[in-house]
């Protein structure tokens, strides 16, 4: 087997991936994280997909371990998949919005990004900036454009959550963040202003993340805290960033 290690010089996740675009000789191109490790199946498994079902893309699940303790009481099932679990049950094709494929477990014919453009490089995390969306924004392209994207769910990747990704405050950084993101993007060329809806959604997010918080405590009102951040940041990205 031939065995390349490329070094990226540009910050930024999805620059590392569009540079693997370039450098990938192979038919398929398979992506997974640093801090996974791939069940001994991994590849068996996606090698059979492609070869029975011939798809543009294809997706794996992703389940997730605590390296370094316990996992915190309020870290609840419904907050996982913020830390990469994906699950999608049984094998079949997908074509919702609401079941993307995801970076640390996916794989692409590489002919595909001729079709629907490589990974958009203001997305995923750089360097300290806990900035997401690249893999589900590709996967929103995969189906704009009518591509075949294939769930394999026994292509399983285990995926070591740190000590760090533990506080609540990286949920609440990353929903900011990518409010900011969505938001100037959703103003493009248009006014600075925000529209007058804005507002009360902003409102309303904080008044339910208050009144769970003050009515069952933090243990159960981190979701709705993130929803407040993601609007609160999606406010600002509207006034302030460029698109």
């Amino acid at each position: 087997m031939d065995i390349r290690i490329v070094r990226e010089e540009k910050l930024g996740l999805s620059n590392a991936r569009n540079r693997a675009l370039q450098e990938a000789r192979g038919e398929y191109i398979l992506f997974m994280d640093d801090d996974e490790t791939p069940d001994p199946a991994w590849l068996t498994a996606y090698e059979e997909a492609m070869r029975e079902h011939h798809p543009d893309a294809l997706g794996g699940r992703i389940e997730v371990f605590f390296e370094d303790g316990e996992r915190p009481a309020w870290l609840q099932d419904e907050l996982l998949g913020f830390l990469g679990k994906l699950d999608h049950g049984e094998a079949r094709w997908l074509t919702e919005r609401t079941t993307p494929i995801f970076g640390g477990n996916f794989a692409f014919r590489r002919g595909v990004f001729e079709r629907i453009g490589n990974f958009d490089a203001r997305l995923g995390r750089q360097g300290a900036a806990n900035i997401g969306g690249e893999d589900t924004e590709i996967y929103r392209r995969l189906l704009e454009h009518e591509c075949r994207v294939r769930w394999v769910p026994q292509a399983i990747i285990n995926h070591r959550i740190q000590t760090p990704k533990l506080r609540r405050n990286y949920f609440l950084d990353l929903h900011f963040r990518q409010g900011r993101m969505e938001g100037a993007r959703k103003r493009g060329t248009g006014a600075r202003i925000p529209p007058l809806y804005l507002y009360p959604q902003v409102a309303r997010a904080f008044g339910r993340a208050l009144a769970l918080r003050l009515r069952q405590g933090d243990g159960h009102s981190l979701r709705l805290e993130m929803n407040a951040a993601y609007f609160t940041g999606y406010l600002l990205g509207w006034i302030k960033d460029a698109a």
